[in-house]
């Protein structure tokens, strides 16, 4: 029998997001003669209640979103409590949940208590919890969909995905996974700093206009 699985992508950017990049990284560990991949892209605070029955339908939720302040988007968290309030008033089994959250921040702990509120939120829901990725430097990803996953710079996270692979493919739950870029924290902030120096030109400013502070805030220590 060929199992259902919901790709939900939690992203506001939707198809542009490192979130979407990552879904289809993680979707080549899934043999298409095996499951049968639908996508939702929940970009917006406006929840559709048919779209919740339809993502609940499937027997395996693979999660995406980015990290925001160390919690939820605030308009994904709408969706969960959607899909939450949906599942508790359904009969029957419920889906297994695997999640992967990407942060800006190198390193990939940042995202640990995502993880545990995903985990807490598939207790209330009446989810099983399978298992956790957690994605240092998620920005970068969009920009190396041309990379075979598990080549540099993206063996880390190709060898990580391999692993959650198989704990989607047997739905087991699992220790959560903490991945970061192969290349250097330095390397990673040299180029972050790169993108800030090229937009600041683009909008017509000086490379001192950074340190600037808006009037509200000189009073500010």
């Amino acid at each position: 029998m060929v199992e259902k699985i919901a790709l939900v992508n939690g992203s506001p950017k939707g198809e542009k997001s490192a979130s979407r990049a990552i879904l289809s990284l993680i979707s080549q560990s899934l043999p298409e003669e095996q499951y049968a991949l639908s996508y939702f892209s929940l970009k917006t605070p406006q929840v559709d209640s048919d779209i919740a029955e339809q993502i609940l339908e499937h027997s395996i939720l693979l999660i995406a979103f980015p990290l925001y302040v160390d919690g939820v988007p605030s308009h994904m968290l709408r969706w969960l409590m959607e899909l939450e309030r949906t599942s508790r008033a359904a009969e029957g089994e419920k889906p297994v949940v695997y999640a992967l959250i990407n942060c800006g921040f190198y390193e990939a702990e940042q995202n640990k208590v995502v993880l545990e509120i995903l985990r807490n939120w598939c207790a209330k829901s009446n989810f099983r919890w399978g298992q956790g990725m957690a994605i240092g430097a998620g920005g970068v990803i969009g920009g190396l969909q041309h990379v075979p996953l598990g080549k540099w710079p993206l063996r880390r996270l190709g060898q990580a995905m391999g692993v959650m692979g198989e704990s989607i493919r047997g739905t087991e739950t699992a220790p959560d996974i903490f991945v970061s870029p192969d290349f250097p924290r330095i390397a990673y902030k040299l180029v972050a700093e790169f993108g800030w120096r090229r937009s600041i030109r683009r909008n017509g400013l000086k490379l001192r206009d950074l340190h600037r502070r808006v009037p509200w805030a000189q009073n500010l220590p």
